[in-house]
């Protein structure tokens, strides 16, 4: 952490408006802060965010898990780089930040585990381990410019839906994506996957069509047989 932000904490923990415990930073429930416009690395602590913090365009390096409580709200304008877990229950705007979730705070082999609403300008989910990132029920991604996804060659990362049901990454109009290296399961990166059809059974409309036809040649067959030789009474002798 650099000096000014060393000197930026210690005047918040001063005032009482961010806490740090369990190597956490906390803006509680009440209060809000700013980063200034400045960056600094958070060591991978936890970014837990139960008031108002602004990022003000700044940069902030090497977090670990964010949380953003209900009632807590995020403006994300700038760069954030996350290391572990997001659970967004509050609000975050991410219209004007680059966004990365790269796993590099988490345990080796535990899933990163994404929940919540969030809009983001720019979001990159990478990893060079294989990292495998889980997305809760529920859990809402809308990106406006770039999705970039990418693992590597040895260790493709893998994007996942924790209950199995469908998760669809939502992407913007004028939205793109890139990727690479990356395993999808039951998750679509902007266009939903359609559902499987079902077979036809193949000459089955052929063989409906011709039935219908025979029996409608065979009703007016008889119609032309009743016109044409009528039934007369027999002439006695």
């Amino acid at each position: 952490m650099n000096a000014f932000a060393k000197l930026s904490v210690a005047t918040l923990l001063a005032a009482g408006l961010v806490q740090f415990a369990s190597a956490q930073f906390s803006q509680p429930a009440g209060t809000s802060g700013s980063l200034g416009g400045n960056t600094t690395d958070f060591g991978c602590m936890t970014v837990d965010i139960g008031g108002t913090y602004e990022m003000g365009g700044g940069t902030i390096q090497n977090a670990g898990a964010l949380v953003i409580q209900s009632g807590g709200d995020l403006d994300a304008a700038g760069s954030l780089e996350l290391g572990s877990d997001v659970d967004i229950q509050g609000s975050i705007d991410a219209s004007q930040s680059n966004v990365t979730l790269n796993g590099l705070c988490a345990a080796p082999g535990v899933p990163i585990k994404v929940a919540g609403t969030a809009v983001f300008s720019n979001l990159t989910i990478t990893s060079t381990t294989g990292q495998s990132f889980e997305f809760q029920p529920g859990v809402s991604i809308t990106v406006t410019g770039t999705l970039t996804v990418t693992g590597t060659a040895g260790n493709p990362l893998t994007l996942i839906s924790a209950n199995g049901q469908p998760i669809n990454i939502i992407l913007a109009p004028g939205a793109q994506v890139v990727q690479s290296n990356v395993n999808l399961v039951n998750v679509n990166l902007g266009v939903p996957k359609p559902p499987t059809s079902v077979a036809a059974v193949p000459g089955i409309g052929t063989f409906l069509a011709w039935i219908l036809s025979l029996l409608l040649f065979a009703v007016s067959f008889r119609g032309l047989r009743t016109q044409r030789d009528p039934i007369n009474p027999r002439t006695q002798p």
